[in-house]
Protein backbone atom coordinates (compact mmCIF):
# COMPACT_ATOMS: atom_id res chain seq x y z
CA UNK A 1 0.00 0.00 0.00
CA UNK A 2 1.28 3.48 -0.87
CA UNK A 3 -0.17 5.69 1.86
CA UNK A 4 -1.71 5.55 5.33
CA UNK A 5 -3.60 8.68 6.34
CA UNK A 6 -3.77 8.84 10.14
CA UNK A 7 -6.64 10.88 11.60
CA UNK A 8 -6.92 11.11 15.41
CA UNK A 9 -10.41 12.05 16.60
CA UNK A 10 -11.46 13.71 19.83
CA UNK A 11 -14.44 16.09 20.10
CA UNK A 12 -14.46 16.88 16.37
CA UNK A 13 -17.95 15.87 15.25
CA UNK A 14 -18.43 19.33 13.69
CA UNK A 15 -15.43 18.98 11.37
CA UNK A 16 -14.92 15.25 10.84
CA UNK A 17 -17.36 14.71 7.92
CA UNK A 18 -15.55 17.25 5.73
CA UNK A 19 -12.17 15.84 6.73
CA UNK A 20 -13.08 12.25 5.83
CA UNK A 21 -14.97 13.23 2.67
CA UNK A 22 -11.97 15.21 1.42
CA UNK A 23 -9.95 11.99 1.39
CA UNK A 24 -12.43 9.46 0.00
CA UNK A 25 -13.66 11.66 -2.85
CA UNK A 26 -10.17 12.81 -3.83
CA UNK A 27 -8.52 11.97 -7.13
CA UNK A 28 -5.93 9.26 -6.36
CA UNK A 29 -5.19 7.95 -9.88
CA UNK A 30 -3.97 4.52 -8.95
CA UNK A 31 -2.45 5.43 -5.58
CA UNK A 32 -3.44 2.84 -2.97
CA UNK A 33 -4.28 4.22 0.45
CA UNK A 34 -5.99 3.59 3.76
CA UNK A 35 -7.48 5.91 6.37
CA UNK A 36 -6.72 5.02 9.97
CA UNK A 37 -9.09 6.80 12.32
CA UNK A 38 -7.80 6.65 15.90
CA UNK A 39 -10.60 7.29 18.38
CA UNK A 40 -8.84 8.71 21.43
CA UNK A 41 -11.81 8.06 23.75
CA UNK A 42 -13.78 10.91 22.18
CA UNK A 43 -16.85 11.76 24.30
CA UNK A 44 -18.92 13.26 21.46
CA UNK A 45 -20.37 11.75 18.28
CA UNK A 46 -17.09 11.59 16.37
CA UNK A 47 -16.82 7.80 16.57
CA UNK A 48 -20.39 7.36 15.28
CA UNK A 49 -19.58 9.56 12.28
CA UNK A 50 -16.41 7.59 11.57
CA UNK A 51 -18.32 4.30 11.72
CA UNK A 52 -20.96 5.61 9.31
CA UNK A 53 -18.23 6.56 6.83
CA UNK A 54 -16.47 3.20 7.26
CA UNK A 55 -19.65 1.37 6.26
CA UNK A 56 -19.54 3.14 2.88
CA UNK A 57 -15.77 3.26 2.42
CA UNK A 58 -13.90 0.06 3.33
CA UNK A 59 -10.52 1.81 3.19
CA UNK A 60 -11.41 3.43 6.55
CA UNK A 61 -10.16 1.50 9.58
CA UNK A 62 -11.13 2.54 13.10
CA UNK A 63 -9.04 1.98 16.21
CA UNK A 64 -10.37 2.93 19.64
CA UNK A 65 -8.08 3.42 22.63
CA UNK A 66 -7.94 5.03 26.05
CA UNK A 67 -7.14 8.72 25.87
CA UNK A 68 -3.44 9.24 25.15
CA UNK A 69 -3.59 12.64 23.53
CA UNK A 70 -2.83 13.62 19.95
CA UNK A 71 0.72 12.25 20.10
CA UNK A 72 -0.44 8.91 21.49
CA UNK A 73 -3.12 8.60 18.80
CA UNK A 74 -0.56 9.27 16.07
CA UNK A 75 1.85 6.72 17.53
CA UNK A 76 -0.90 4.10 17.49
CA UNK A 77 -1.73 4.98 13.89
CA UNK A 78 1.87 4.52 12.76
CA UNK A 79 2.12 1.11 14.44
CA UNK A 80 -1.14 -0.07 12.85
CA UNK A 81 -0.47 1.43 9.42
CA UNK A 82 0.25 -0.64 6.34
CA UNK A 83 1.31 2.11 3.95
CA UNK A 84 4.84 2.79 2.78
CA UNK A 85 4.25 6.43 3.75
CA UNK A 86 2.16 8.05 6.46
CA UNK A 87 0.40 11.40 6.51
CA UNK A 88 -0.97 12.93 9.70
CA UNK A 89 -4.25 14.70 8.93
CA UNK A 90 -5.84 16.52 11.85
CA UNK A 91 -9.58 15.95 12.00
CA UNK A 92 -10.49 19.63 11.60
CA UNK A 93 -8.29 19.97 8.49
CA UNK A 94 -8.90 18.53 5.04
CA UNK A 95 -7.20 17.56 1.78
CA UNK A 96 -7.42 19.74 -1.31
CA UNK A 97 -8.40 17.99 -4.56
CA UNK A 98 -5.92 16.26 -6.86
CA UNK A 99 -2.69 17.31 -5.13
CA UNK A 100 -1.59 14.66 -2.63
CA UNK A 101 -1.30 12.05 -5.38
CA UNK A 102 1.26 14.29 -7.15
CA UNK A 103 3.20 14.66 -3.91
CA UNK A 104 3.24 10.91 -3.42
CA UNK A 105 4.51 10.24 -6.95
CA UNK A 106 7.58 12.41 -6.26
CA UNK A 107 8.11 10.85 -2.83
CA UNK A 108 7.96 7.33 -4.27
CA UNK A 109 10.26 8.16 -7.18
CA UNK A 110 12.93 9.67 -4.91
CA UNK A 111 12.40 7.14 -2.09
CA UNK A 112 12.38 9.96 0.45
CA UNK A 113 12.37 9.60 4.21
CA UNK A 114 10.52 12.93 4.55
CA UNK A 115 8.84 15.36 2.16
CA UNK A 116 7.78 18.81 3.35
CA UNK A 117 5.15 20.86 1.52
CA UNK A 118 2.77 23.80 1.89
CA UNK A 119 -0.74 24.38 3.22
CA UNK A 120 -3.46 26.98 3.03
CA UNK A 121 -5.25 28.36 6.09
CA UNK A 122 -9.04 28.63 6.16
CA UNK A 123 -11.57 30.07 8.59
CA UNK A 124 -14.48 28.13 10.10
CA UNK A 125 -16.54 28.83 6.98
CA UNK A 126 -13.70 27.32 4.91
CA UNK A 127 -12.77 30.63 3.31
CA UNK A 128 -9.07 30.97 2.55
CA UNK A 129 -7.38 33.43 4.92
CA UNK A 130 -3.74 32.80 4.14
CA UNK A 131 -0.98 30.33 3.41
CA UNK A 132 1.45 28.48 5.64
CA UNK A 133 4.72 26.64 5.11
CA UNK A 134 4.82 27.46 1.40
CA UNK A 135 7.90 25.83 -0.06
CA UNK A 136 10.09 26.53 -3.01
CA UNK A 137 10.49 23.34 -5.00
CA UNK A 138 14.05 22.11 -4.85
CA UNK A 139 14.86 19.31 -7.24
CA UNK A 140 17.81 18.28 -5.06
CA UNK A 141 17.41 15.64 -2.37
CA UNK A 142 19.17 16.54 0.89
CA UNK A 143 20.20 14.75 4.02
CA UNK A 144 18.13 15.89 6.99
CA UNK A 145 20.98 17.91 8.51
CA UNK A 146 21.80 19.60 5.20
CA UNK A 147 18.13 20.43 4.78
CA UNK A 148 18.00 21.97 8.28
CA UNK A 149 21.08 24.08 7.56
CA UNK A 150 19.79 25.37 4.24
CA UNK A 151 16.04 25.71 4.82
CA UNK A 152 15.27 24.89 8.47
CA UNK A 153 12.00 22.92 8.92
CA UNK A 154 8.47 23.56 10.16
CA UNK A 155 7.32 22.27 13.54
CA UNK A 156 4.04 20.88 12.19
CA UNK A 157 3.73 17.18 11.43
CA UNK A 158 0.74 17.86 9.15
CA UNK A 159 2.62 19.32 6.16
CA UNK A 160 4.85 16.31 5.61
CA UNK A 161 4.90 12.75 4.35
CA UNK A 162 7.04 10.30 6.33
CA UNK A 163 8.37 6.93 5.24
CA UNK A 164 6.81 4.58 7.77
CA UNK A 165 9.69 2.10 8.03
CA UNK A 166 12.07 5.04 8.63
CA UNK A 167 9.97 6.09 11.63
CA UNK A 168 9.79 2.56 12.98
CA UNK A 169 13.45 1.66 12.49
CA UNK A 170 14.56 4.83 14.26
CA UNK A 171 11.98 4.50 17.04
CA UNK A 172 10.62 7.97 16.24
CA UNK A 173 7.55 8.63 18.37
CA UNK A 174 5.52 11.62 19.47
CA UNK A 175 5.53 12.59 23.12
CA UNK A 176 2.16 11.53 24.50
CA UNK A 177 -0.33 13.77 26.31
CA UNK A 178 1.99 16.69 25.61
CA UNK A 179 1.24 20.03 23.96
CA UNK A 180 3.46 21.11 21.01
CA UNK A 181 4.49 17.49 20.50
CA UNK A 182 5.23 18.07 16.80
CA UNK A 183 8.35 20.15 17.46
CA UNK A 184 10.62 17.62 19.20
CA UNK A 185 9.32 14.84 16.93
CA UNK A 186 10.38 16.71 13.80
CA UNK A 187 13.69 17.83 15.29
CA UNK A 188 14.58 14.18 15.80
CA UNK A 189 13.14 13.13 12.43
CA UNK A 190 15.20 15.61 10.44
CA UNK A 191 18.52 14.96 12.16
CA UNK A 192 18.10 11.24 11.43
CA UNK A 193 16.66 11.43 7.90
CA UNK A 194 18.91 10.58 4.96
CA UNK A 195 16.70 11.76 2.10
CA UNK A 196 14.58 14.91 2.44
CA UNK A 197 12.97 17.15 -0.13
CA UNK A 198 10.86 20.32 -0.19
CA UNK A 199 7.88 20.40 -2.54
CA UNK A 200 5.98 23.44 -3.76
CA UNK A 201 2.70 21.51 -3.81
CA UNK A 202 -0.11 22.58 -1.44
CA UNK A 203 -2.27 19.51 -0.72
CA UNK A 204 -3.89 20.39 2.62
CA UNK A 205 -6.01 23.09 4.27
CA UNK A 206 -5.50 23.95 7.95
CA UNK A 207 -8.53 25.20 9.83
CA UNK A 208 -8.00 28.32 11.91
CA UNK A 209 -10.14 27.13 14.81
CA UNK A 210 -10.66 29.90 17.34
CA UNK A 211 -11.44 27.32 20.01
CA UNK A 212 -8.16 25.47 19.50
CA UNK A 213 -6.05 24.94 22.61
CA UNK A 214 -3.18 26.78 20.92
CA UNK A 215 -5.30 29.90 20.33
CA UNK A 216 -7.36 30.15 23.50
CA UNK A 217 -6.18 32.20 26.44
CA UNK A 218 -4.77 29.62 28.81
CA UNK A 219 -5.71 29.77 32.47
CA UNK A 220 -5.69 27.54 35.53
CA UNK A 221 -4.73 23.88 35.13
CA UNK A 222 -4.53 24.25 31.36
CA UNK A 223 -1.96 27.02 31.70
CA UNK A 224 0.09 25.02 34.21
CA UNK A 225 0.17 22.01 31.88
CA UNK A 226 1.13 24.17 28.91
CA UNK A 227 4.04 25.67 30.85
CA UNK A 228 5.24 22.25 32.04
CA UNK A 229 4.93 20.77 28.55
CA UNK A 230 6.73 23.73 26.97
CA UNK A 231 9.68 23.20 29.30
CA UNK A 232 9.64 19.46 28.58
CA UNK A 233 9.53 19.96 24.81
CA UNK A 234 12.23 22.63 24.80
CA UNK A 235 14.53 20.49 26.95
CA UNK A 236 14.02 17.60 24.49
CA UNK A 237 15.01 19.78 21.51
CA UNK A 238 17.97 21.16 23.47
CA UNK A 239 19.19 17.61 24.13
CA UNK A 240 19.00 16.85 20.40
CA UNK A 241 20.90 20.07 19.61
CA UNK A 242 23.75 19.00 21.91
CA UNK A 243 23.94 15.42 20.61
CA UNK A 244 27.01 15.90 18.40
CA UNK A 245 25.42 17.32 15.26
CA UNK A 246 27.21 19.34 12.57
CA UNK A 247 27.84 22.88 13.79
CA UNK A 248 25.31 24.64 11.55
CA UNK A 249 22.58 22.10 12.37
CA UNK A 250 23.28 22.59 16.07
CA UNK A 251 22.99 26.36 15.65
CA UNK A 252 19.60 26.08 13.92
CA UNK A 253 18.22 23.92 16.72
CA UNK A 254 19.68 26.24 19.37
CA UNK A 255 17.84 29.11 17.70
CA UNK A 256 14.64 27.10 18.09
CA UNK A 257 15.48 26.50 21.75
CA UNK A 258 15.82 30.28 22.20
CA UNK A 259 12.43 30.89 20.56
CA UNK A 260 10.70 28.28 22.74
CA UNK A 261 12.43 29.28 25.97
CA UNK A 262 11.75 32.99 25.54
CA UNK A 263 8.11 32.25 24.71
CA UNK A 264 7.74 30.06 27.78
CA UNK A 265 9.34 32.63 30.07
CA UNK A 266 7.11 35.38 28.68
CA UNK A 267 4.05 33.16 29.19
CA UNK A 268 5.09 32.57 32.82
CA UNK A 269 5.67 36.26 33.52
CA UNK A 270 2.41 37.43 31.91
CA UNK A 271 0.27 34.72 33.51
CA UNK A 272 -2.03 35.17 36.50
CA UNK A 273 -0.17 32.47 38.42
CA UNK A 274 0.92 33.35 41.97
CA UNK A 275 4.44 34.76 42.17
CA UNK A 276 5.71 31.73 44.08
CA UNK A 277 4.48 29.46 41.28
CA UNK A 278 6.10 31.66 38.64
CA UNK A 279 9.39 31.38 40.53
CA UNK A 280 9.01 27.61 40.61
CA UNK A 281 8.68 27.37 36.83
CA UNK A 282 11.57 29.75 36.26
CA UNK A 283 13.59 27.44 38.53
CA UNK A 284 12.43 24.53 36.34
CA UNK A 285 13.79 26.36 33.29
CA UNK A 286 17.08 26.79 35.11
CA UNK A 287 17.20 23.14 36.21
CA UNK A 288 16.69 22.10 32.59
CA UNK A 289 19.62 24.32 31.51
CA UNK A 290 17.28 26.66 29.63
CA UNK A 291 17.75 29.76 31.78
CA UNK A 292 19.72 31.99 31.64
CA UNK A 293 19.22 31.84 27.87
CA UNK A 294 22.58 31.45 26.15
CA UNK A 295 21.33 31.36 22.55
CA UNK A 296 19.76 33.90 20.24
CA UNK A 297 16.58 33.42 18.25
CA UNK A 298 17.53 35.86 15.44
CA UNK A 299 14.15 37.54 16.07
CA UNK A 300 14.96 41.08 17.30
CA UNK A 301 12.08 41.43 19.79
CA UNK A 302 12.74 37.97 21.24
CA UNK A 303 16.47 38.59 21.51
CA UNK A 304 15.87 41.90 23.31
CA UNK A 305 13.60 40.06 25.75
CA UNK A 306 16.27 37.38 26.23
CA UNK A 307 18.91 40.04 26.91
CA UNK A 308 16.94 41.91 29.56
CA UNK A 309 15.54 38.86 31.35
CA UNK A 310 18.97 37.28 31.62
CA UNK A 311 19.62 40.10 34.07
CA UNK A 312 18.39 38.69 37.40
CA UNK A 313 17.57 42.16 38.81
CA UNK A 314 15.32 42.94 35.85
CA UNK A 315 13.72 39.50 36.10
CA UNK A 316 12.93 40.02 39.80
CA UNK A 317 11.46 43.42 38.96
CA UNK A 318 9.24 41.89 36.25
CA UNK A 319 8.07 39.23 38.69
CA UNK A 320 6.91 41.96 41.05
CA UNK A 321 5.13 44.15 38.51
CA UNK A 322 3.58 41.57 36.16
Amino acid sequence: MDLSIIIPIYNVEKFLPKCLASVVINEWRGITYEIIVVDDASPDGSLTIAKEFSMKYPQIKIISQENRGLGGARNTGVRKAGGNYVFFLDSDDYLLPCVMNRVLLVVKKEQLDVAEFGAIRVDENYNKIGESFIKEHFTEVFSGTDYIEKYDFDNSACNKLYRRIFLLENNLNFLEKTYVEDAPFNAEVFVKAKKVMALAEVPVAFLHNRNSITRQKRTGAQLVKFVKDSIKVTHYIHTIALSGLPNLTEEVLKKRVAVFTSGTLLMILRSDLPRIVKKKYIADLQNNDLYPMYYRSKIPARDFFIKITNNRLILRFLLRVL
